[in-house]
C-alpha cells in the first residue's frame, strides 16, 4: 500500500518533517494534502464531513487552478475529483488511489492523531500495509499538552471555549498518552519498523534527523531541504496565556508519562525530547 506513515505525536515537529521529506526527489506525498486523516476518521471519530470538505476545497482549488490555465486533462480530472468523492472517500479504496500516482517514488504521509487510533484502528493499518514503516516524534508530554492546547484555542477563539472541559476531553488525553499508544503500536509491528525522533533534535540537530529518515526509508542522502533550519506550524506569535490552575492541571494529567519514556527509552533519549 504506502511505504511510511507518520502517526504522531501532534505538535511535536511532524509538520517540519514532513514539509522536508517531501522534497526528497525519491519521495511522493499526497498532492495539497496536508493530513488525510483516514484511519482517525474511522476510529477516533473525526467529523467526516468536515474532512470531507477541506478536501473537497483543496482538490477543486487543484482543478480550477489548472483549469485556468488549459492544463488539466481528462485522466488529471478524474484521480482529482475521485478523492473528494462522497461514495469513495474514507474507504480502502479511496486511500490506495491517492497514491496511485506515486510512479515508483517511496510514498508516504503524516496524521499525527493516527498515534491514538487504538487496537482496531492499529489492526485495520497493519492489515492494508504490513511492512510499512512507522514514524513517530516524541515531545514532552506536559510541553505537547500545552502547545496543543493552545493551538486549540487558537481554532476556537471566537467561541470562548472552556479550557478545563477542552484538556479533559478524552481524545486530548488520548493523543499525548504515550504509555498507552507506544506499546499499542510495538504489539502490531516490529520494533524495525518504528523510528522514534526525540523532539529536541529538530533544533539542535535537523540535518541529522533528516539523515536518520532517509537512512530509515532507504533514501539516497539529499542535502537541499528548503525549510530545514525552519521554525514550521508553530503556534500563533502572540503566545496565549494558559491560566496557573489548568497548567497544574495538564503537569497532573501528564506525570504519569515520564516513568514510561523513561523506562522505554532511557534517560539520554529522555532528555532530548524537550
Amino acid at each position: 500500500m504506502i511505504d511510511f506513515l507518520g502517526i504522531g505525536a501532534q505538535k511535536s515537529g511532524t509538520t517540519w518533517l514532513i514539509k522536508n521529506i517531501k522534497e526528497h526527489p525519491a519521495v511522493w506525498t499526497p498532492h495539497r494534502i496536508k493530513e488525510l486523516h483516514y484511519f482517525d476518521v474511522l476510529y477516533l471519530g473525526y467529523g467526516r464531513e468536515s474532512q470531507l470538505n477541506r478536501i473537497r476545497r483543496k482538490m477543486e482549488a487543484v482543478i480550477n487552478s489548472a483549469a485556468w490555465g488549459n492544463a488539466i486533462s481528462d485522466k488529471d480530472y478524474d484521480y482529482f475529483s475521485k478523492i473528494y468523492d462522497p461514495d469513495l472517500v474514507f474507504t480502502d479504496e479511496w486511500y490506495a488511489h491517492i497514491f496511485s500516482r506515486a510512479n515508483g517514488k517511496v510514498k508516504g504521509e503524516f496524521t499525527p492523531a493516527y498515534c491514538a487510533i487504538g487496537d482496531r484502528g492499529i489492526a485495520h493499518v497493519r492489515k492494508m500495509m504490513p511492512d510499512v514503516k512507522l514514524i513517530y516524534m516524541v515531545r514532552d508530554p506536559y510541553d505537547r499538552a500545552m502547545s496543543s492546547l493552545r493551538m486549540l484555542l487558537e481554532r476556537e477563539r471566537f467561541k470562548k471555549p472552556d479550557m478545563q472541559q477542552m484538556v479533559e476531553k478524552p481524545l486530548f488525553i488520548k493523543k499525548g498518552d504515550y504509555a498507552q499508544n507506544i506499546p499499542a503500536w510495538e504489539k502490531a509491528f516490529d520494533s524495525a519498523q518504528i523510528l522514534y525522533i526525540p523532539f529536541a533534535r529538530v533544533k539542535s540537530d535537523p540535518a541529522g534527523v533528516m539523515c536518520d529518515v532517509e537512512a530509515f526509508l532507504g533514501l539516497d542522502r539529499y542535502d537541499r531541504y528548503p525549510a530545514i533550519n525552519k521554525k514550521v506550524n508553530a503556534t500563533g506569535k502572540k503566545k496565549i496565556e494558559i491560566p496557573e490552575k489548568i497548567s497544574r492541571k495538564i503537569r497532573q494529567m501528564t506525570a504519569s508519562q515520564y516513568p514510561y519514556l523513561i523506562e522505554r527509552f532511557g534517560e539520554e533519549f529522555v532528555s532530548l525530547i524537550r
